[in-house]
């Protein structure tokens, strides 16, 4: 299969095989999905992030993973996927324009940000209890998409799918970011996906995929980053498939938008260490000293 393909589907949106909560082999998963921001939450958002937010942002769903014997937790959450976006979008239109008198409306000091919220946020990894913040390694491993395929033994026991942000670009496009989830008996697997369509401009997908084998001491996260002129591409659909939807259904777009960037990266895990007491240290040293002592 192509190295960033999907082997296949994930859940469907809104759909949790089990409830927002699951647990296995010493790993605990989270997925929740809640009401998009009240008002009052918005408007203290837009100021503490200094920009116009997307119309709709979860912000209170999340997607987290954590295992504390292995002192780990992956979290994918809106605020944190907002507070990755850049402060240029990369795309001039004739609406930009409009964006950002909105956002001097909003927020008269505002700094620039980007109008499309391609954010290119990988989630975020932190160490248990203390959430530092765990950072990987670059590594020519790859996921296997192989092992991904259905096989008999190794169904699906939980999935779900956290949406965070979505926005119509003040209906000049699209802007989606969600993030999903499977867990089987065997392993793991996360996509999370972000979707942007600029009518007459261009089409972006942004993708982070987390990828686990229980019983590893090791989980992978590839990104890629994949975009394809607009016009250049829609030139190739029929009217059917237009009306069918396509141009909105990012399942059916990503695997024709070519590869601009894709790294693999690994995240080392391992049992958390206890930090030692004084009497275990004493303890020690006195063993220590009789093995010497048996010795010499």
């Amino acid at each position: 299969p192509p190295p960033t393909g999907m082997a296949r589907p994930l859940a469907a949106a809104g759909e949790n095989t089990d409830n927002a909560r699951f647990s296995l082999r010493g790993w605990d998963f989270v997925g929740e999905n809640k009401p998009i921001l009240t008002t009052f939450e918005t408007d203290r958002w837009t100021k503490e992030l200094d920009m116009t937010l997307p119309e709709m942002v979860f912000g209170s769903s999340r997607l987290e993973i954590s295992n504390a014997s292995l002192g780990v937790c992956y979290s994918f959450t809106a605020r944190d996927a907002l507070e990755a976006c850049g402060k240029e979008a990369g795309i001039q239109v004739s609406m930009s324009k409009e964006w950002k008198s909105q956002a001097e409306r909003d927020i008269p000091d505002a700094q620039p940000f980007d109008w499309t919220y391609s954010s290119p946020y990988r989630g975020a990894a932190s160490s248990l209890p203390d959430g530092q913040a765990l950072l990987p390694s670059p590594t020519e491993e790859k996921i296997d998409f192989e092992s991904l395929k259905p096989r008999p033994g190794d169904e699906i026991l939980w999935s779900a799918n956290v949406h965070l942000y979505e926005d119509e670009l003040h209906d000049n496009g699209d802007c989606s970011m969600q993030v999903r989830i499977r867990v089987t008996p065997n392993y793991f697997y996360v996509l999370q996906r972000l979707f942007v369509r600029v009518d007459q401009v261009c089409f972006r997908v942004k993708e982070t995929r987390l990828h686990h084998k229980f019983g590893n001491l090791h989980a992978l996260r590839q990104y890629t980053e994949r975009d394809h002129e607009y016009e250049t591409l829609v030139r190739n659909f029929t009217p059917k498939q237009i009306q069918g939807g396509i141009l909105h259904d990012p399942n059916q777009l990503v695997e024709m938008l070519p590869v601009r960037f894709d790294t693999t990266e690994v995240f080392e895990l391992g049992p958390r260490l206890e930090q030692p007491t004084k009497a275990s240290i004493v303890a020690q040293s006195a063993s220590d000293e009789a093995l010497f002592k048996k010795k010499f």
